[in-house]
């Protein structure tokens, strides 16, 4: 089998996005996948031969536990105009006179392919902001509209790029912002080489976050190292130089010096200058690494990276896909959608689990779904202590029934909580033993266990609580 790193993906087709869904992503990608019979014999070698993976550390008890803020795919659309439909992105009067459409609503329009109005933005940033103080703020890119059927501009796409920037550091003024490049947030999308005048434009868009000591290295490649507080360390990784849609990207194998595989050594370097000096780390990136993504040189070079340094690296969030609504008439049916969709997440599970016996070493991703409502705007809050991850909980707002009921704009939005990570799916912390944990639960490998309400809560989160599956 080859090594690499783990996932559980959903594959769920985009109009928006190469790469299609994932909620968690857990230690080593594996390319290929087959069904499992599985005897009791083979899960009792299976439990016992991992008995030290999956026995629970204890847990230290601290009061200084950190937060941080991760925010991915905004999208924020200044066209958006409240009563279009749809069908015109809500940008325009509707193209359809069936009346089967519901009107946007002026926090936008849930479970549809129109992006954010400004004023979702600003409510969940003010939001965000009432829940009291975090360390740092992480901001996985995509801050720019889609162009979907209204062209951009140099000038406008980078008008909303500073227009994030300026709304995330003006919440958080004195704090580190931790911001990744999105396939969105180039001109023109999905296109990025080295030194490009694109790079130079965002150092100017994000030049309060970007240390003076890392300028030059981000206007070459994209991304930057960032101090987030005492022995902690950030890395804005540039996915595009992995992502297989940029045409100015090289496999990372094929091509090592170039701007892949120079941004893969700069990681690795990174990682072991933060070893030497005690540090943990958070990688932060905007396309999450799959087969379906990324060249397989470059994964298979990050996914080595990281088993190398796995115990330095303290959280990996990611965004890019969000959870992706897509109109069922046009492709398929909810209910053969709903049968493709965990197929093939039991089929990156299985895949997952079997490269536990290759290496007990293992790294984590956990993608965020969209503060975009694709599905229902969401932002997820981090608990972490020392270079240990802790928890997350995970804030939605149900926009279909808010905005009916409160049809006065200047309200102040009042976001949920959908689920916290540890009490949802049974984790003492968020290491990734604990995932390797949930991984064989979830496929039905632990004959001990009864996995059945993780797993509906697991499906039902996948969407964010929609119901869309």
């Amino acid at each position: 089998m080859k090594k690499c790193s783990l996932s559980i993906h959903v594959f769920q087709p985009k109009m928006h996005k190469l790469l299609i869904p994932l909620v968690l992503v857990v230690g080593f990608w594996s390319a290929a996948s087959s069904s499992l019979v599985v005897n009791e014999e083979q899960q009792q070698q299976f439990t016992l031969g991992r008995a030290a993976l999956y026995r629970r550390a204890p847990r230290t008890e601290s009061t200084a536990t950190g937060k941080f803020w991760h925010f991915t795919d905004p999208h924020i659309d200044p066209h958006y105009t409240p009563g279009t439909f749809p069908d015109t992105s809500c940008h325009f009067p509707s193209y359809n006179t069936s009346g089967t459409q519901s009107p946007a609503g002026p926090l936008g329009a849930p479970m549809t392919m129109c992006d954010s109005p400004p004023l979702l933005i600003d409510a969940t940033i003010a939001y965000a902001q009432s829940l009291g103080p975090v360390d740092f703020v992480v901001v996985t890119g995509d801050s720019a509209r889609h162009d979907t059927n209204l062209p951009k501009s140099w000038d406008e796409n980078f008008a909303l790029v500073d227009r994030i920037a300026g709304a995330v550091s003006s919440a958080w003024p004195e704090i580190p912002i931790l911001h990744s490049i999105g396939n969105n947030d180039v001109y023109p999308h999905n296109s990025l080489a080295p030194t490009s005048p694109t790079l130079a434009r965002l150092a100017v868009s994000w030049s309060s976050a970007i240390p003076d000591s890392q300028r030059a290295t981000f206007i070459q490649g994209g991304y930057y190292a960032v101090p987030l507080g005492p022995n902690l360390m950030g890395l804005s990784l540039n996915t595009l130089f992995f992502y297989a849609p940029n045409d100015q990207a090289t496999d990372c194998a094929a091509d090592p010096n170039g701007p892949g595989g120079a941004h893969l050594a700069w990681i690795a370097d990174q990682l072991a200058t933060a070893r030497a000096a005690g540090h943990a780390v958070v990688i932060a990136g905007h396309v999450p690494p799959h087969p379906n993504a990324w060249l397989p040189g470059c994964i298979d070079r990050y996914a080595a990276i990281l088993g190398e340094f796995g115990d330095v690296v303290m959280a990996q969030p990611f965004g890019h896909v969000n959870l992706d609504h897509f109109n069922a008439r046009h492709l398929l049916s909810r209910a053969e959608y709903a049968t493709s969709s965990q197929s093939q997440i039991t089929g990156d599970l299985e895949a997952a689990v079997r490269a536990l016996d290759k290496t007990t070493s293992t790294s984590v991703v956990l993608v965020s779904p969209s503060m975009l409502p694709n599905y229902y705007p969401s932002i997820r809050q981090f608990e972490y202590h020392g270079s240990r991850l802790l928890d997350y909980t995970q804030y939605f707002l149900n926009l279909t029934s808010w905005q009916q009921q409160h049809q006065d704009e200047r309200r102040a939005v009042e976001f949920q909580v959908e689920y916290r990570a540890t009490e949802a799916y049974g984790l003492h912390d968020l290491s990734p033993t604990e995932y390797a944990r949930l991984a064989v639960l979830l496929v039905g490998w632990d004959m001990r266990a009864h996995p059945q309400a993780v797993r509906a809560q697991f499906w039902r989160y996948l969407s964010v609580s929609t119901g869309i599956q």
